[in-house]
């Protein structure tokens, strides 16, 4: 039985019997952390863990208690602190205070933990669920699969047999990202994750995600903090740390704070402009700039007013194209997932990048209903991609386009100025037109008669 039906049949109706005591969002995170948890645990830790939570007597320290008890005994986790499954300790000991049945969401969770693999695309499921039933306000932290995927896949384009690699996600939301390009480097290289994220629920759904499903060759890195704060993550000398890959789905147009420490952080020094307060996009794209090696790659999922909108961001577009920072930029339709129905763009920068043009992609084209009915998601993403790494020029669908081409743009990114996606209607000659007029002369005057000839027919009736 596949993972969404057993969720569907039976997830939702073990919900029922909690919402008089917790909310639908404690009941959801309950379920993520409890299948993380399981991951975690021996069989016959997890058992007596369930008998625990059953127990009349049996508190949240109790709970807590025993967790930190039973992972001390395994060597992967013996040093790992527990504070991101705190609310889900605290929403099982309120359920078991007040006489609530969680059996049936114990055996929820042993359904859904097959294996490792299995594990983590139930997480996934389970927070798929999750942005259907809760909807936009909750769920900013799930960035579309297929987003993830064609990301990663975009960034790993231009590594060659490096034996390690360092890879950041300043606004990593719920961990896709990273897991994504564990997915595209496996067997490649050894990879040291850093992942930032201010938000709280997603900060532990992040580490619920990578405890899941990181490999233990690799390493991971996760801070909670923001991101335009204090600048993380910073060497013993406070110098920035900088990475071969920085993929990150930011939170769109947000408000910042720009304080007078703000204008002297060397994030920002070197443009010598500010993103607006009210849209601090271009700001994580600072960051990000400022974290990222000299020949590394970043892709960056940005809205689509930042190639066209005017004032310190034009300015700061103005400099990227200058320095040569810009190498793809790719349009993706709006309603692509549940946080916003604005249509987004994936932002390709790189150092040091020996071409000198910019490749323009309408990936509006590919993500369509009818596309998806007729092709896998990976195929579509697979499409880009081709189109990435070849620096393909195809009529409607992507165009290169040069520096002085966009300047005479004033410095417009907008990508309909550039790839051309409307499509011509055939012509047809005018003999075939003409003849066409004939023939539906023809067919009416046909139909003239027979309609005469039914009319006669009614008035014969008539005087009979």
């Amino acid at each position: 039985m596949g993972v969404m039906i057993i969720i569907d049949e039976h997830l939702m109706d073990t919900f029922v019997s909690f919402r008089e005591i917790v909310d639908l969002e404690a009941s959801f995170e309950l379920s993520l952390g409890l299948l993380c948890f399981r991951s975690m645990m021996t069989n016959k830790s997890w058992q007596e863990f369930v008998l625990l939570s059953q127990k009349e007597e049996t508190t949240f320290n109790t709970l807590e208690e025993y967790s930190k008890n039973a992972l001390k005994q395994r060597d992967a986790y013996k040093n790992e602190n527990l504070d991101f499954l705190i609310p889900s300790f605290k929403t099982l000991a309120q359920l078991k205070n007040k006489n609530i049945n969680v059996k049936p969401l114990f055996d929820l969770i042993d359904k859904l933990n097959d294996d490792k693999r299995s594990a983590t695309s139930a997480f996934y499921s389970l927070l798929k669920k999750f942005s259907e039933t809760v909807g936009r306000k909750h769920t900013s932290f799930l960035t579309p699969q297929s987003v993830a995927n064609l990301m990663a896949k975009i960034a790993c384009l231009d590594l060659h047999e490096k034996m390690s690699i360092s890879f950041y996600d300043f606004s990593m939301k719920s961990g896709q990202n990273i897991l994504s390009a564990q997915t595209e480097l496996e067997g490649k290289a050894k990879v040291t994750f850093y992942g930032e994220e201010a938000d709280n629920r997603g900060f532990r759904f992040s580490r619920m995600a990578t405890i899941m499903g990181v490999n233990s060759s690799h390493k991971v890195h996760l801070h909670r903090g923001s991101t335009l704060g204090a600048d993380w993550p910073v060497n013993k000398e406070g110098k920035p740390q900088t990475f071969d890959l920085v993929v990150s789905d930011i939170p769109y147009s947000a408000h910042w704070t720009i304080t007078q420490e703000t204008k002297l952080d060397p994030r920002y020094r070197e443009v010598q402009s500010l993103a607006p307060r009210s849209k601090a996009d271009y700001a994580y794209v600072q960051h990000g700039l400022y974290h990222l090696k000299d020949h590394g790659t970043m892709v960056l999922r940005l809205p689509h007013g930042v190639l066209f909108r005017g004032g310190a961001e034009a300015k700061i577009r103005q400099y990227l194209l200058r320095e040569n920072l810009i190498d793809t930029v790719i349009g993706l339709p709006g309603n692509l997932d549940y946080s916003t129905s604005i249509p987004t763009i994936l932002l390709v920068i790189k150092k040091n990048r020996e071409r000198e043009d910019i490749l323009f992609i309408d990936g509006t084209t590919f993500f369509t209903k009818e596309n998806f009915r007729k092709k896998s998601v990976s195929e579509i993403v697979n499409q880009i991609i081709l189109i990435c790494k070849n620096h393909q020029m195809i009529s409607g669908l992507s165009r290169k386009a040069c520096y002085e081409e966009i300047r005479n743009n004033n410095f417009n990114l907008n990508i309909a100025r550039y790839v051309n996606s409307y499509e011509r209607q055939k012509r047809i000659p005018l003999s075939k037109i003409e003849k066409r007029i004939s023939d539906i002369d023809v067919e009416l005057a046909h139909l003239d008669t027979l309609y005469q000839d039914v009319l006669r027919e009614i008035s014969l009736d008539t005087e009979l």
